[in-house]
Protein backbone atom coordinates (compact mmCIF):
# COMPACT_ATOMS: atom_id res chain seq x y z
CA UNK A 1 0.00 0.00 0.00
CA UNK A 2 1.28 3.47 -0.79
CA UNK A 3 0.15 7.06 -0.55
CA UNK A 4 0.89 9.98 -2.91
CA UNK A 5 2.19 13.29 -1.62
CA UNK A 6 -0.81 15.49 -2.41
CA UNK A 7 -0.46 17.58 0.76
CA UNK A 8 2.42 18.08 3.22
CA UNK A 9 2.82 15.22 5.66
CA UNK A 10 4.40 11.84 6.22
CA UNK A 11 3.94 9.27 3.46
CA UNK A 12 5.15 5.73 3.10
CA UNK A 13 5.43 3.03 0.48
CA UNK A 14 5.41 -0.66 1.38
CA UNK A 15 7.95 -2.67 -0.61
CA UNK A 16 8.05 -6.39 0.02
CA UNK A 17 11.59 -7.64 0.63
CA UNK A 18 13.07 -9.94 -1.96
CA UNK A 19 12.95 -13.57 -0.87
CA UNK A 20 16.48 -14.72 -0.07
CA UNK A 21 17.39 -18.41 -0.34
CA UNK A 22 18.16 -20.03 3.00
CA UNK A 23 20.93 -22.68 2.94
CA UNK A 24 19.54 -24.17 6.17
CA UNK A 25 16.23 -25.17 4.60
CA UNK A 26 15.77 -28.86 3.79
CA UNK A 27 12.21 -28.63 2.46
CA UNK A 28 12.90 -27.03 -0.95
CA UNK A 29 12.67 -29.10 -4.13
CA UNK A 30 14.40 -28.61 -7.48
CA UNK A 31 12.65 -29.68 -10.71
CA UNK A 32 14.35 -30.25 -14.06
CA UNK A 33 12.07 -30.67 -17.06
CA UNK A 34 9.85 -29.17 -19.74
CA UNK A 35 7.22 -26.52 -19.08
CA UNK A 36 4.82 -24.69 -21.37
CA UNK A 37 6.98 -21.56 -21.49
CA UNK A 38 9.33 -19.58 -19.31
CA UNK A 39 13.06 -18.84 -19.02
CA UNK A 40 15.31 -21.60 -20.31
CA UNK A 41 18.20 -22.94 -18.27
CA UNK A 42 21.53 -22.61 -20.06
CA UNK A 43 25.13 -22.95 -18.80
CA UNK A 44 26.49 -19.54 -17.81
CA UNK A 45 29.56 -19.81 -20.05
CA UNK A 46 27.64 -20.74 -23.18
CA UNK A 47 26.82 -18.46 -26.05
CA UNK A 48 23.10 -17.90 -25.60
CA UNK A 49 21.29 -19.46 -28.55
CA UNK A 50 18.06 -17.72 -27.61
CA UNK A 51 19.13 -14.06 -27.77
CA UNK A 52 22.65 -14.41 -29.25
CA UNK A 53 24.30 -12.63 -26.33
CA UNK A 54 27.58 -13.88 -24.96
CA UNK A 55 27.44 -14.38 -21.23
CA UNK A 56 27.82 -12.65 -18.82
CA UNK A 57 26.38 -9.78 -20.87
CA UNK A 58 22.74 -9.10 -20.13
CA UNK A 59 20.08 -11.08 -21.95
CA UNK A 60 16.44 -12.00 -21.56
CA UNK A 61 17.25 -15.66 -20.96
CA UNK A 62 17.82 -17.12 -17.52
CA UNK A 63 21.00 -19.09 -16.93
CA UNK A 64 20.16 -20.16 -13.40
CA UNK A 65 17.18 -21.72 -11.71
CA UNK A 66 13.97 -19.79 -11.12
CA UNK A 67 12.74 -19.68 -7.53
CA UNK A 68 8.95 -19.85 -7.26
CA UNK A 69 6.67 -19.75 -4.24
CA UNK A 70 3.36 -21.50 -4.83
CA UNK A 71 1.63 -22.95 -7.88
CA UNK A 72 0.15 -19.58 -8.90
CA UNK A 73 3.63 -18.04 -9.17
CA UNK A 74 4.93 -21.09 -11.03
CA UNK A 75 2.05 -20.92 -13.51
CA UNK A 76 2.62 -17.19 -14.03
CA UNK A 77 6.26 -17.70 -14.98
CA UNK A 78 6.20 -21.12 -16.66
CA UNK A 79 2.60 -21.35 -17.84
CA UNK A 80 -0.06 -23.73 -16.60
CA UNK A 81 -0.49 -27.42 -17.29
CA UNK A 82 0.63 -28.71 -20.66
CA UNK A 83 0.19 -32.06 -22.37
CA UNK A 84 3.74 -31.86 -23.74
CA UNK A 85 5.44 -32.57 -20.41
CA UNK A 86 5.03 -33.88 -16.88
CA UNK A 87 6.93 -31.16 -15.01
CA UNK A 88 3.90 -28.85 -14.78
CA UNK A 89 1.85 -31.66 -13.20
CA UNK A 90 4.71 -32.47 -10.84
CA UNK A 91 4.94 -28.81 -9.79
CA UNK A 92 1.20 -28.59 -9.20
CA UNK A 93 1.28 -31.80 -7.15
CA UNK A 94 4.26 -30.55 -5.16
CA UNK A 95 2.55 -27.33 -4.10
CA UNK A 96 -0.86 -28.96 -3.52
CA UNK A 97 0.78 -31.41 -1.11
CA UNK A 98 2.32 -28.69 0.99
CA UNK A 99 5.47 -27.69 -0.87
CA UNK A 100 6.40 -24.10 -0.13
CA UNK A 101 9.27 -23.14 -2.45
CA UNK A 102 10.70 -24.77 -5.58
CA UNK A 103 13.58 -24.11 -7.95
CA UNK A 104 12.66 -24.84 -11.58
CA UNK A 105 14.92 -25.38 -14.59
CA UNK A 106 13.06 -25.37 -17.89
CA UNK A 107 14.76 -27.57 -20.49
CA UNK A 108 14.54 -26.96 -24.21
CA UNK A 109 16.75 -28.03 -27.10
CA UNK A 110 19.38 -25.41 -27.94
CA UNK A 111 18.13 -24.92 -31.53
CA UNK A 112 14.58 -24.05 -30.45
CA UNK A 113 13.31 -20.77 -31.89
CA UNK A 114 11.28 -17.88 -30.50
CA UNK A 115 8.01 -16.82 -32.17
CA UNK A 116 8.16 -13.38 -33.83
CA UNK A 117 6.03 -10.80 -35.63
CA UNK A 118 6.26 -7.17 -36.77
CA UNK A 119 3.84 -4.57 -35.49
CA UNK A 120 3.41 -1.64 -37.94
CA UNK A 121 1.76 1.42 -36.41
CA UNK A 122 2.13 3.49 -39.57
CA UNK A 123 3.61 3.62 -43.06
CA UNK A 124 6.18 5.99 -44.51
CA UNK A 125 6.42 6.86 -48.19
CA UNK A 126 10.14 7.49 -48.70
CA UNK A 127 9.54 8.97 -52.18
CA UNK A 128 6.93 11.49 -51.10
CA UNK A 129 8.55 11.77 -47.66
CA UNK A 130 5.15 11.45 -45.99
CA UNK A 131 3.79 9.46 -43.08
CA UNK A 132 0.51 7.59 -43.03
CA UNK A 133 -2.31 10.21 -43.12
CA UNK A 134 -3.84 8.63 -40.01
CA UNK A 135 -0.60 8.69 -38.05
CA UNK A 136 -1.23 9.96 -34.46
CA UNK A 137 1.39 12.70 -34.38
CA UNK A 138 0.59 13.83 -30.82
CA UNK A 139 1.01 10.31 -29.44
CA UNK A 140 4.75 10.52 -28.60
CA UNK A 141 5.42 7.18 -30.28
CA UNK A 142 9.15 7.02 -31.02
CA UNK A 143 8.89 4.24 -33.62
CA UNK A 144 6.47 3.38 -36.39
CA UNK A 145 7.37 -0.32 -36.28
CA UNK A 146 8.10 -2.73 -33.42
CA UNK A 147 9.50 -6.23 -33.34
CA UNK A 148 7.13 -8.39 -31.28
CA UNK A 149 8.91 -11.35 -29.73
CA UNK A 150 7.61 -14.07 -27.43
CA UNK A 151 8.95 -13.78 -23.89
CA UNK A 152 10.66 -17.17 -24.19
CA UNK A 153 11.49 -19.66 -26.96
CA UNK A 154 9.23 -22.54 -27.98
CA UNK A 155 6.17 -23.24 -30.09
CA UNK A 156 3.82 -22.20 -27.28
CA UNK A 157 3.66 -18.64 -28.70
CA UNK A 158 2.68 -19.59 -32.25
CA UNK A 159 -0.73 -18.05 -33.01
CA UNK A 160 -0.48 -15.57 -30.14
CA UNK A 161 -2.19 -12.39 -31.37
CA UNK A 162 -1.42 -8.81 -30.37
CA UNK A 163 -3.79 -5.84 -30.74
CA UNK A 164 -2.82 -2.25 -29.88
CA UNK A 165 -5.39 0.50 -29.21
CA UNK A 166 -4.51 4.19 -28.95
CA UNK A 167 -6.37 7.12 -27.35
CA UNK A 168 -5.17 10.68 -27.83
CA UNK A 169 -6.71 11.48 -24.46
CA UNK A 170 -6.89 8.58 -22.07
CA UNK A 171 -8.10 8.35 -18.48
CA UNK A 172 -5.06 10.33 -17.34
CA UNK A 173 -5.75 13.11 -19.84
CA UNK A 174 -2.62 12.22 -21.82
CA UNK A 175 -2.11 9.84 -24.76
CA UNK A 176 -2.53 6.22 -23.68
CA UNK A 177 -2.18 2.79 -25.22
CA UNK A 178 -3.84 -0.52 -24.45
CA UNK A 179 -2.19 -3.78 -25.54
CA UNK A 180 -4.26 -6.96 -25.78
CA UNK A 181 -2.38 -10.27 -26.02
CA UNK A 182 -4.46 -13.37 -26.75
CA UNK A 183 -2.83 -16.78 -26.26
CA UNK A 184 -4.21 -20.11 -27.54
CA UNK A 185 -3.73 -21.92 -24.22
CA UNK A 186 -3.76 -19.31 -21.47
CA UNK A 187 -6.42 -16.76 -22.34
CA UNK A 188 -6.13 -13.00 -22.77
CA UNK A 189 -3.75 -10.51 -21.16
CA UNK A 190 -4.66 -6.80 -21.29
CA UNK A 191 -2.16 -4.05 -20.45
CA UNK A 192 -3.80 -0.66 -19.95
CA UNK A 193 -2.68 2.90 -19.24
CA UNK A 194 0.61 2.58 -21.12
CA UNK A 195 2.43 5.68 -22.31
CA UNK A 196 3.13 5.54 -26.08
CA UNK A 197 6.58 7.00 -25.47
CA UNK A 198 7.66 4.10 -23.24
CA UNK A 199 5.50 1.33 -24.68
CA UNK A 200 8.45 -1.02 -25.17
CA UNK A 201 9.72 -0.79 -21.60
CA UNK A 202 6.25 -1.01 -20.05
CA UNK A 203 5.18 -4.03 -22.09
CA UNK A 204 8.46 -5.79 -21.27
CA UNK A 205 7.94 -5.14 -17.56
CA UNK A 206 4.25 -6.14 -17.42
CA UNK A 207 3.60 -8.83 -20.00
CA UNK A 208 4.15 -12.52 -19.32
CA UNK A 209 3.95 -13.33 -23.03
CA UNK A 210 5.68 -10.79 -25.29
CA UNK A 211 8.51 -8.28 -25.56
CA UNK A 212 8.46 -5.15 -27.78
CA UNK A 213 11.56 -3.69 -29.42
CA UNK A 214 11.42 -0.53 -31.49
CA UNK A 215 12.68 -0.83 -35.08
CA UNK A 216 14.98 1.98 -36.24
CA UNK A 217 13.21 4.77 -38.15
CA UNK A 218 13.80 5.18 -41.89
CA UNK A 219 16.82 7.47 -42.42
CA UNK A 220 14.72 10.06 -44.29
CA UNK A 221 12.09 10.27 -41.53
CA UNK A 222 13.12 12.87 -38.93
CA UNK A 223 11.79 12.59 -35.38
CA UNK A 224 10.30 16.08 -35.76
CA UNK A 225 7.98 14.88 -38.54
CA UNK A 226 6.99 11.90 -36.39
CA UNK A 227 5.42 14.31 -33.89
CA UNK A 228 4.24 17.05 -36.21
CA UNK A 229 0.73 15.92 -37.16
CA UNK A 230 -2.29 15.82 -34.85
CA UNK A 231 -3.88 12.64 -36.15
CA UNK A 232 -7.00 10.80 -34.94
CA UNK A 233 -8.23 10.66 -31.36
CA UNK A 234 -8.48 6.85 -31.49
CA UNK A 235 -6.80 4.19 -33.56
CA UNK A 236 -6.42 0.42 -33.44
CA UNK A 237 -3.71 -1.80 -34.95
CA UNK A 238 -3.87 -5.55 -35.37
CA UNK A 239 -4.40 -8.21 -34.50
CA UNK A 240 -1.01 -9.44 -35.63
CA UNK A 241 -0.07 -13.09 -35.22
CA UNK A 242 3.24 -14.46 -33.92
CA UNK A 243 4.79 -17.43 -35.70
CA UNK A 244 8.04 -19.30 -36.21
CA UNK A 245 8.48 -20.64 -32.68
CA UNK A 246 9.84 -24.18 -32.44
CA UNK A 247 10.37 -26.55 -29.52
CA UNK A 248 13.12 -29.17 -29.72
CA UNK A 249 13.31 -31.87 -27.08
CA UNK A 250 16.24 -31.47 -24.68
CA UNK A 251 19.27 -33.67 -25.18
CA UNK A 252 21.35 -35.58 -22.67
CA UNK A 253 23.81 -32.69 -22.58
CA UNK A 254 20.98 -30.29 -21.73
CA UNK A 255 20.20 -32.46 -18.70
CA UNK A 256 23.84 -32.61 -17.66
CA UNK A 257 24.11 -28.82 -17.94
CA UNK A 258 20.95 -28.42 -15.85
CA UNK A 259 22.31 -30.73 -13.15
CA UNK A 260 25.43 -28.59 -12.94
CA UNK A 261 23.32 -25.45 -12.56
CA UNK A 262 21.13 -27.04 -9.90
CA UNK A 263 24.22 -28.02 -7.91
CA UNK A 264 24.95 -24.33 -7.29
CA UNK A 265 21.60 -23.79 -5.55
CA UNK A 266 22.35 -24.19 -1.85
CA UNK A 267 18.66 -24.15 -0.95
CA UNK A 268 17.67 -27.25 -2.97
CA UNK A 269 17.36 -30.41 -0.84
CA UNK A 270 15.10 -32.60 -3.02
CA UNK A 271 15.65 -33.22 -6.74
CA UNK A 272 13.25 -34.61 -9.36
CA UNK A 273 13.27 -35.00 -13.19
CA UNK A 274 9.63 -35.71 -14.14
CA UNK A 275 10.21 -35.76 -17.93
CA UNK A 276 13.42 -37.77 -17.97
CA UNK A 277 12.02 -40.99 -19.43
CA UNK A 278 10.02 -39.14 -22.08
CA UNK A 279 12.82 -36.88 -23.29
CA UNK A 280 15.58 -39.49 -23.16
CA UNK A 281 14.03 -42.83 -24.16
CA UNK A 282 17.38 -44.66 -24.22
CA UNK A 283 18.14 -46.69 -21.09
CA UNK A 284 21.83 -45.75 -21.11
CA UNK A 285 21.07 -42.02 -21.26
CA UNK A 286 18.56 -42.34 -18.42
CA UNK A 287 21.05 -44.26 -16.29
CA UNK A 288 23.75 -41.67 -16.93
CA UNK A 289 21.52 -38.79 -15.84
CA UNK A 290 20.35 -40.60 -12.69
CA UNK A 291 23.94 -41.56 -11.85
CA UNK A 292 25.08 -37.96 -12.31
CA UNK A 293 22.34 -36.75 -9.95
CA UNK A 294 23.32 -39.33 -7.32
CA UNK A 295 27.02 -38.50 -7.65
CA UNK A 296 26.30 -34.80 -7.23
CA UNK A 297 24.18 -35.49 -4.14
CA UNK A 298 27.05 -37.54 -2.66
CA UNK A 299 29.55 -34.78 -3.38
CA UNK A 300 27.38 -32.07 -1.80
CA UNK A 301 26.00 -34.16 1.13
CA UNK A 302 22.92 -31.93 1.29
CA UNK A 303 20.22 -33.28 -1.08
CA UNK A 304 18.25 -36.37 -2.05
CA UNK A 305 17.21 -37.57 -5.51
CA UNK A 306 13.60 -38.76 -5.81
CA UNK A 307 13.30 -41.36 -8.58
CA UNK A 308 10.25 -42.58 -10.52
CA UNK A 309 10.01 -45.94 -12.26
CA UNK A 310 9.66 -45.71 -16.07
CA UNK A 311 6.16 -46.44 -17.39
CA UNK A 312 7.44 -49.43 -19.36
CA UNK A 313 8.87 -50.95 -16.15
CA UNK A 314 5.73 -50.55 -14.03
CA UNK A 315 4.99 -54.28 -13.50
CA UNK A 316 6.27 -55.15 -9.96
CA UNK A 317 8.82 -57.80 -10.92
CA UNK A 318 10.12 -55.66 -13.80
CA UNK A 319 10.31 -52.59 -11.55
CA UNK A 320 12.29 -54.51 -8.93
CA UNK A 321 14.69 -55.86 -11.57
CA UNK A 322 15.03 -52.37 -13.10
CA UNK A 323 16.16 -50.93 -9.75
CA UNK A 324 18.62 -53.79 -9.30
CA UNK A 325 20.13 -53.54 -12.79
CA UNK A 326 20.10 -49.74 -13.04
CA UNK A 327 21.54 -48.92 -9.63
CA UNK A 328 22.92 -51.78 -7.55
CA UNK A 329 24.49 -53.84 -10.35
CA UNK A 330 26.00 -50.80 -12.08
CA UNK A 331 26.98 -48.40 -9.30
CA UNK A 332 27.86 -50.93 -6.59
CA UNK A 333 28.59 -48.05 -4.24
CA UNK A 334 26.67 -47.73 -1.00
CA UNK A 335 27.75 -44.11 -0.54
CA UNK A 336 26.25 -43.07 -3.88
CA UNK A 337 23.10 -45.18 -3.67
CA UNK A 338 22.13 -43.82 -0.26
CA UNK A 339 21.39 -40.43 -1.86
CA UNK A 340 18.37 -41.66 -3.83
CA UNK A 341 14.91 -43.06 -3.08
CA UNK A 342 12.60 -44.80 -5.58
CA UNK A 343 8.80 -44.42 -5.34
CA UNK A 344 6.17 -46.52 -7.14
CA UNK A 345 3.54 -46.69 -8.67
CA UNK A 346 2.52 -43.58 -10.56
CA UNK A 347 -0.59 -41.63 -9.62
CA UNK A 348 -3.83 -40.58 -11.33
CA UNK A 349 -4.56 -36.87 -10.88
CA UNK A 350 -7.31 -34.54 -12.14
CA UNK A 351 -6.53 -33.19 -15.61
CA UNK A 352 -8.52 -30.15 -16.77
CA UNK A 353 -6.89 -30.47 -20.20
CA UNK A 354 -8.43 -33.89 -20.78
CA UNK A 355 -12.03 -32.69 -20.71
CA UNK A 356 -14.92 -34.99 -19.90
CA UNK A 357 -13.48 -37.81 -22.03
CA UNK A 358 -10.19 -38.03 -20.10
CA UNK A 359 -10.64 -36.32 -16.73
CA UNK A 360 -7.60 -38.04 -15.16
CA UNK A 361 -3.95 -38.28 -16.15
CA UNK A 362 -1.25 -40.70 -15.06
CA UNK A 363 1.75 -38.72 -13.77
CA UNK A 364 5.08 -39.48 -12.06
CA UNK A 365 4.59 -39.68 -8.31
CA UNK A 366 7.80 -37.96 -7.16
CA UNK A 367 6.46 -34.42 -7.56
CA UNK A 368 3.62 -35.19 -5.14
CA UNK A 369 5.92 -37.16 -2.83
CA UNK A 370 8.33 -34.19 -2.73
CA UNK A 371 5.41 -32.04 -1.58
CA UNK A 372 4.61 -34.52 1.20
CA UNK A 373 8.25 -34.55 2.34
CA UNK A 374 8.38 -30.73 2.24
CA UNK A 375 5.17 -30.46 4.27
CA UNK A 376 6.35 -32.90 6.96
CA UNK A 377 9.76 -31.24 7.05
CA UNK A 378 8.25 -27.94 8.12
CA UNK A 379 5.76 -29.57 10.49
CA UNK A 380 7.97 -32.16 12.20
CA UNK A 381 11.52 -31.65 10.95
CA UNK A 382 13.70 -33.33 8.30
CA UNK A 383 14.55 -36.17 10.70
CA UNK A 384 10.96 -37.46 10.52
CA UNK A 385 10.60 -40.32 8.04
CA UNK A 386 7.95 -39.41 5.43
CA UNK A 387 5.96 -42.66 5.66
CA UNK A 388 2.27 -43.36 6.36
CA UNK A 389 1.73 -39.81 5.16
CA UNK A 390 -1.35 -38.83 3.15
CA UNK A 391 -1.03 -37.73 -0.48
CA UNK A 392 -3.41 -34.91 -1.39
CA UNK A 393 -4.99 -34.09 -4.77
CA UNK A 394 -4.35 -37.55 -6.25
CA UNK A 395 -7.40 -39.64 -7.14
CA UNK A 396 -5.99 -43.15 -7.48
CA UNK A 397 -2.92 -45.29 -8.12
CA UNK A 398 -2.02 -45.98 -11.74
CA UNK A 399 -2.19 -49.70 -10.98
CA UNK A 400 -3.55 -51.80 -8.12
CA UNK A 401 -0.98 -53.66 -6.04
CA UNK A 402 -1.80 -56.96 -4.40
CA UNK A 403 -0.10 -58.07 -1.20
CA UNK A 404 2.31 -60.16 -3.29
CA UNK A 405 3.06 -57.16 -5.53
CA UNK A 406 3.82 -55.02 -2.51
CA UNK A 407 6.10 -57.70 -1.07
CA UNK A 408 8.03 -57.87 -4.36
CA UNK A 409 8.49 -54.11 -4.52
CA UNK A 410 9.40 -53.84 -0.84
CA UNK A 411 12.01 -56.58 -1.14
CA UNK A 412 13.56 -54.65 -4.03
CA UNK A 413 13.97 -51.48 -1.97
CA UNK A 414 11.20 -49.46 -3.64
CA UNK A 415 9.02 -47.18 -1.55
CA UNK A 416 5.40 -48.10 -2.15
CA UNK A 417 2.41 -45.84 -2.53
CA UNK A 418 -0.78 -47.56 -1.44
CA UNK A 419 -4.48 -46.90 -1.01
CA UNK A 420 -5.55 -47.55 2.58
CA UNK A 421 -9.25 -47.86 3.49
CA UNK A 422 -10.33 -44.86 5.51
CA UNK A 423 -7.04 -43.04 4.98
CA UNK A 424 -6.80 -42.60 1.22
CA UNK A 425 -3.54 -42.60 -0.70
CA UNK A 426 -0.43 -42.91 1.45
CA UNK A 427 3.33 -42.82 1.06
CA UNK A 428 3.98 -46.21 2.63
CA UNK A 429 7.77 -46.50 2.44
CA UNK A 430 10.64 -44.33 3.56
CA UNK A 431 13.99 -45.91 2.70
CA UNK A 432 16.87 -44.95 0.44
CA UNK A 433 18.65 -47.13 -2.09
CA UNK A 434 21.62 -49.17 -0.94
CA UNK A 435 23.47 -52.42 -1.37
CA UNK A 436 21.07 -53.83 1.19
CA UNK A 437 17.77 -54.02 -0.69
CA UNK A 438 15.89 -52.54 2.26
CA UNK A 439 18.23 -49.55 2.49
CA UNK A 440 18.31 -47.15 5.43
CA UNK A 441 15.64 -44.67 6.55
CA UNK A 442 15.16 -41.51 4.52
CA UNK A 443 15.15 -39.67 7.85
CA UNK A 444 18.80 -40.59 8.48
CA UNK A 445 19.94 -39.12 5.20
CA UNK A 446 17.94 -35.95 5.67
CA UNK A 447 19.24 -35.55 9.23
CA UNK A 448 22.77 -35.65 7.82
CA UNK A 449 21.76 -33.12 5.15
CA UNK A 450 20.53 -30.78 7.88
CA UNK A 451 23.71 -31.19 9.92
CA UNK A 452 25.98 -30.66 6.91
CA UNK A 453 24.13 -27.46 6.01
CA UNK A 454 24.33 -26.23 9.60
CA UNK A 455 28.01 -27.16 9.92
CA UNK A 456 28.80 -25.22 6.76
CA UNK A 457 27.04 -22.20 8.23
CA UNK A 458 29.04 -22.19 11.47
CA UNK A 459 32.36 -23.42 10.07
CA UNK A 460 32.72 -21.31 6.93
CA UNK A 461 33.53 -18.08 8.88
CA UNK A 462 36.36 -19.94 10.66
CA UNK A 463 38.26 -21.26 7.65
CA UNK A 464 40.93 -18.53 7.63
CA UNK A 465 41.65 -18.57 11.37
CA UNK A 466 45.03 -19.72 12.70
CA UNK A 467 45.23 -23.50 12.96
CA UNK A 468 45.59 -24.27 16.66
CA UNK A 469 43.78 -24.97 19.95
CA UNK A 470 41.78 -21.75 19.74
CA UNK A 471 40.39 -22.68 16.32
CA UNK A 472 39.69 -26.26 17.45
CA UNK A 473 37.71 -24.94 20.41
CA UNK A 474 35.76 -22.59 18.15
CA UNK A 475 34.89 -25.52 15.87
CA UNK A 476 33.79 -27.63 18.83
CA UNK A 477 31.61 -24.89 20.31
CA UNK A 478 29.97 -23.99 17.00
CA UNK A 479 29.16 -27.57 16.00
CA UNK A 480 28.00 -28.41 19.54
CA UNK A 481 25.44 -25.62 19.36
CA UNK A 482 24.06 -27.10 16.12
CA UNK A 483 23.86 -30.63 17.51
CA UNK A 484 22.29 -29.44 20.77
CA UNK A 485 19.52 -27.83 18.76
CA UNK A 486 18.92 -31.09 16.89
CA UNK A 487 18.99 -33.07 20.16
CA UNK A 488 16.44 -30.80 21.83
CA UNK A 489 14.19 -31.15 18.77
CA UNK A 490 14.15 -34.93 19.26
CA UNK A 491 16.33 -35.78 16.28
CA UNK A 492 19.01 -37.56 18.32
CA UNK A 493 18.93 -40.51 20.71
CA UNK A 494 20.06 -40.48 24.34
CA UNK A 495 19.05 -39.42 27.84
CA UNK A 496 21.85 -36.82 27.86
CA UNK A 497 23.49 -34.86 25.03
CA UNK A 498 26.78 -36.75 25.48
CA UNK A 499 24.90 -39.96 24.62
CA UNK A 500 23.53 -38.39 21.44
CA UNK A 501 26.72 -37.01 19.91
CA UNK A 502 30.44 -36.70 20.45
CA UNK A 503 32.85 -34.20 18.89
CA UNK A 504 36.62 -34.58 18.72
CA UNK A 505 38.70 -31.67 17.46
CA UNK A 506 42.08 -31.56 19.23
CA UNK A 507 45.66 -32.67 18.84
CA UNK A 508 44.58 -36.29 18.29
CA UNK A 509 42.71 -35.40 15.10
CA UNK A 510 45.18 -32.69 14.14
CA UNK A 511 48.77 -34.00 14.51
CA UNK A 512 51.70 -31.72 13.51
CA UNK A 513 52.08 -33.26 10.06
CA UNK A 514 48.43 -32.48 9.29
CA UNK A 515 48.77 -28.92 10.58
CA UNK A 516 51.75 -28.50 8.25
CA UNK A 517 49.49 -29.48 5.37
CA UNK A 518 47.14 -26.62 6.30
CA UNK A 519 44.16 -28.78 7.26
CA UNK A 520 41.87 -28.95 10.30
CA UNK A 521 39.99 -32.17 10.99
CA UNK A 522 37.00 -32.53 13.32
CA UNK A 523 35.34 -35.92 13.99
CA UNK A 524 31.63 -35.93 14.80
CA UNK A 525 29.66 -38.99 15.97
CA UNK A 526 25.87 -38.68 15.91
CA UNK A 527 23.18 -41.11 17.12
CA UNK A 528 19.88 -40.70 15.22
CA UNK A 529 16.75 -41.09 17.30
CA UNK A 530 15.70 -44.26 15.47
CA UNK A 531 17.13 -46.78 15.05
CA UNK A 532 20.02 -46.60 17.51
CA UNK A 533 23.15 -46.46 15.38
CA UNK A 534 25.97 -43.96 15.18
CA UNK A 535 26.83 -41.87 12.14
CA UNK A 536 30.38 -40.62 11.83
CA UNK A 537 31.12 -37.27 10.10
CA UNK A 538 34.63 -36.03 9.44
CA UNK A 539 34.90 -32.29 8.80
CA UNK A 540 38.10 -31.03 7.15
CA UNK A 541 39.16 -27.47 6.33
CA UNK A 542 42.07 -26.94 3.93
CA UNK A 543 44.54 -24.06 3.88
CA UNK A 544 42.73 -22.73 0.77
CA UNK A 545 39.62 -22.19 2.87
CA UNK A 546 37.63 -25.12 1.43
CA UNK A 547 35.41 -27.00 3.87
CA UNK A 548 34.66 -30.67 3.17
CA UNK A 549 32.45 -33.16 4.98
CA UNK A 550 33.24 -36.88 4.79
CA UNK A 551 30.79 -39.49 5.96
CA UNK A 552 31.39 -43.03 7.14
Amino acid sequence: MSASAAIPGLYYTLVRPKAEPSPLRTDVAGFIGQTLRGPVARPRADHCTDCKHLQPLGCSCLHETTRVEGWRKAATIFGGLTQQGMTSYALRGYFENGGDVAHVLRLLGKNSLTALATLSLGTFDAVANKLDPDWPGTSDFEHIQFKVEASSPGDWANDVTVTVRYWAKGASGSPEVEVEISTPQEGVEILSGISPKTIGKEVDAQSAYIRLTGIELPPTLPMLQLHSANGPGYREWGPIRLSGGTSISPSKQDYLDAIEILGDQVEVALVSCPDLYTNLPGDEDQEQILTELLNQAEELHDRMVLIDVPTAKAEPVVARDWVQSTFRDVLKNEKILRNGAVYHPRLMVPDPLGGTANPLRCVPCCGLVAGVISRLDRQLGPYYTPANAEIDEAVDLSRSLSADDQAILYSGGLNILRCSPGQGLLVWGGRVLGQDALGTPVAHRRLIHLLVRAIHRVADPLVFDTNGPQLWLAFTRSITSVLLQAYRAGALKGARPHEAFHITCDSTTNPPEQIDQGMVVCNIDVAPAFPMEFIHLRVAVSSEGKLEVFES
